[in-house]
């Protein structure tokens, strides 16, 4: 009975933000849709498992995100584009130039990647073609991962940081395509994450990328003034199917070359899929009821910027970041425990309010500037960090990766050169002079 209160006080609080910001997009509505569709299915499938304490919880960084974003939230409507001339299609004019060839170079770096992988692992490209080898290659990082101390190669960090920064930058480059090639360069990163995850069965280069693409999309879309509030079409919508199944598709091979196809292992992919849709909210239940409060002491950042603590000698990271608990079967073999217990750990519960609050209002000023038309290229990235970070929060600190931060540092540059490669071609042309909107 607790558990379907505090469930439906958590539905009425993310629906509360929806009416109140106006959009999904909004930062405060979109943080509750994440933990929401985070959320309700684990309550639903296993709610023996699920403590009401974790959806308060839930529901009370969702308040402090959307009190935030509120505080700087602004109504101020989208300036109306001039015009097309007559049997012109009307298109936005993108301020951002070559893309395109940014991109390319990026996901690049990410294919790059893949083949550092399989040349790490003592094989050849050649090798490749033989079925074994990426059941041998999924073995062999698994067990590299999960009973070793595997760390990549640097080259191969690099490169993996330049295929998060192609997807960054390629999502706001899908945002701007009009036609299917373009569109395709900007999926790229994607697709090159999707080969590192055969390749090492490890989901995150794949999953990472597909939210960058995703964030970088939803912040340019605000950029360029085209209404986030209209309803998608039919087309958009069996797209977006079609790539979230894609993704699960890959994701479920990747488990079946790991522990194997075979009939005897059926269930335990069906348990170990499980553990990765509902295993935070079985981690974060277990950590909130075995957690010794009085013994609390906030560690300042360690957990939610993990890797930049880690290199700047400050602490040492642990494989995993967290211990599973070995309170039932399912929270003993979890180790994400969401971005919460990250940022409630650092700063304690009060203080990850407020920081949730700043968080908040940072996003809500960069998506108000946007809807505003007033915003730069560097509003644009802020907002889709933010997407970003609200949808790893489940998971853990999307910046508690080194590479992420390195990957946010390079798509800043990257934009600002893009921004001025617009600029400088602008005053090159004469006045009077049409800039055609496919110069990405």
């Amino acid at each position: 009975m607790a558990l379907s209160l505090t469930t439906a006080f958590l539905l009425i609080v993310i629906l509360g933000a929806r009416i109140l910001q106006g959009s999904w997009t909004a930062p405060g509505a979109f943080f509750g849709l994440i933990w929401m569709i985070a959320s309700v299915p684990a309550v639903i499938v296993l709610p023996s498992y699920v403590s009401p304490a974790t959806m308060l919880l839930i529901a009370s960084f969702i308040v402090a995100m959307v009190l935030g974003s509120q505080i700087t939230l602004q109504r101020r409507p989208m300036p109306e584009p001039l015009p097309a001339p007559v049997g012109v299609r009307p298109r936005p004019v993108p301020k951002l130039r070559g893309l395109s060839v940014a991109v390319l170079i990026f996901a690049l770096g990410g294919f790059s990647a893949s083949v550092g992988y399989v040349w790490d692992a003592g094989y050849s490209l050649m090798d490749l073609a033989d079925g074994e080898t990426w059941l041998d290659l999924a073995i062999h990082y698994s067990a590299a991962r999960y009973h070793g101390d595997y760390v990549e190669p640097l080259a191969v960090r690099f490169l993996l940081a330049s295929n998060f920064v192609g997807a960054l930058v390629g999502g706001m480059l899908v945002a701007l395509a009009r036609t299917t090639l373009v569109r395709i360069i900007g999926a790229l990163p994607v697709f090159a994450g999707a080969l590192i995850t055969v390749i090492t069965t490890a989901k995150s280069p794949m999953l990472l990328a597909g939210v960058f693409v995703l964030s970088g999309w939803l912040a340019h879309r605000a950029s360029i003034g085209t209404s986030l509030e209209r309803p998608p079409t039919a087309r958009r919508w069996l797209l977006v199917g079609a790539g979230v199944a894609a993704m699960g598709v890959i994701g479920t091979a990747s488990l079946a070359l790991r522990y194997g196809t075979d009939t005897t292992d059926a269930a335990l992919l069906t348990e170990r899929i499980a553990g990765y849709v509902f295993g935070h909210m079985i981690a974060l239940s277990a950590w909130l009821s075995t957690e010794n409060w009085s013994l609390f002491t906030p560690t300042w950042g360690a957990f939610t910027f993990a890797g930049l603590f880690e290199f700047l000698g400050l602490s040492r990271r642990a494989a995993g970041l967290y211990d599973p608990i070995g309170l039932n079967d399912w929270s003993a073999e979890s180790n994400v425990f969401s971005a919460l217990r990250g940022v409630i750990g650092d700063f304690s519960l009060i203080g990850g309010w407020a920081l949730t609050v700043l968080v908040g209002a940072g996003a809500g000023r960069a998506y108000s500037r946007l809807r505003a038309g007033t915003g730069t290229v560097l509003s644009r990235l802020g907002l889709a960090i933010y997407y970003a970070v609200a949808c790893w929060s489940p998971i853990v600190s999307i910046l508690s990766y080194n590479v992420m931060l390195l990957a946010i540092v390079v798509a800043a540059i990257t934009l600002l050169l893009a921004s001025r490669l617009f600029e400088a071609d602008r005053e090159s042309r004469r006045p009077g002079n049409q800039l055609s909107s496919e110069s990405f």
